[in-house]
Formats: structure tokens, sequence, C-alpha cells
């Protein structure tokens, strides 16, 4: 009997996946707007669905989509951007998300350090960035947004983004702030991916 419930798991779990991945074959085929420093790469519209991979088929499964999605569509003629590393970004972007939901973070958090000080220790990294307003310059990091990221991962506003998740009122209201808050560390992951590949 429990054979037979995990063979009936398992098949459905690969269906999701293959459908999953069917879907974002389709969407890494449609280019949604240029890359920066890459010359003739673009985003297309299956990056903006990434993190909803972690979150609809869990960090395994919506991560293993990603990647099959991904190369699936580089088979159908999608230029390879990253040195067939394409997968990545867009991994690493619904494992953490899909892990953050599961209330993994210290996974999440270690993986992040990890890239951030890939990204530091990059010797083609820009550090730092100069603001000119009027006479003076303001200097400041130029992944400040990915340190924020970071850091809000350390405090207690991950922990309420759980409790609104979980709580009735959130799905009364469709609030999407804490999703907000699940996803943008997501995608904070994936644009350290992006730093590092380059």
């Amino acid at each position: 009997m429990q054979e037979n419930t995990l063979n009936r798991f398992s098949a459905r779990t690969l269906a999701f996946a293959a459908t999953f991945a069917a879907m974002y074959t389709v969407l890494r085929l449609v280019p949604a707007f240029p890359m920066v420093g890459l010359p003739g790469a673009s985003f297309s519209l299956s990056d903006a669905i990434a993190p909803l991979y972690g979150v609809i088929l869990g960090p395994y499964v919506g991560g293993f989509s990603v990647v099959l999605g991904t190369f699936l569509a580089i088979g159908l003629g999608r230029p390879v951007s990253f040195m067939f590393l394409d997968f990545l970004p867009a991994t690493i972007n619904a494992l953490s998300t899909g892990l953050l939901l599961k209330r993994k973070w210290k996974i999440v958090v270690s993986v992040y350090a990890v890239l951030l000080l890939a990204f530091l220790l990059n010797p083609l990294s820009l550090l730092l960035v100069e603001l000119p307003i009027g006479d003076a310059k303001i200097v400041f990091p130029f992944n400040w947004m990915h340190i924020i990221a970071f850091l809000m991962l350390l405090t207690p506003i991950r922990e309420k983004a759980f409790q609104w998740v979980k709580s009735p009122l959130a799905a009364q209201n469709y609030t999407t702030r804490p999703i907000n808050f699940l996803l943008g560390r997501g995608y904070a992951s994936e644009g350290l991916i992006l730093h590092v590949a380059r």
C-alpha cells in the first residue's frame, strides 16, 4: 500500500515538474528586456515567474523545473548567456523562495552570504559608486540593495513575513506584503548570481 502511494506521489510530482518546465520553456523563449553589460543578451518572461515555482512546487521540484525548462529552451534555440550556467540564477531564486516558505532560512542565509562574499571578492566587481550631488559626491556600495536584502533576512521581519503569510487575515485581504518580502529575497539571490557570473 505504501509503495503504491509513493509511486503515485512520484508520478504526480513528475507530472507537475514536466508541466511547469514546459511552461517555463515557452516563457524562456520570449525576450522581455536587454541585459545591461551583455551585448545581445536579454532577460525573458520566465525570469519573472522563477520565485513562483519555489512557492507553488516547493524548492526542489520548482528548482528542477527551472533547470529542465532552461535547457529545453536552449535546445529550442534560446541563446546561451552564461556559459551554459543560464539555469543558475532562476534556480537559486526558486530554491531560495521555496526554502524561505518552508522556514529553512538558515540555508538561504548561508547561500546568500556565500554569493555576497563571492561578489565582493570577485576582482571584476564594481564595489563602490559615486553619486554626484551638486559639488559633493556621495560614495556608496554598488550592491547596496543586496546588502539590505541580506540584513533583512537576519532580522525579525523574516519571521513576521511567515506569520503574515499564514494568518487568516492575509488570506481574506489578499495582502501582498509578506509574499513580496519572500519573493524579493529570491530576486536578490538571482541578482547576485548574475553579478558573480559576469
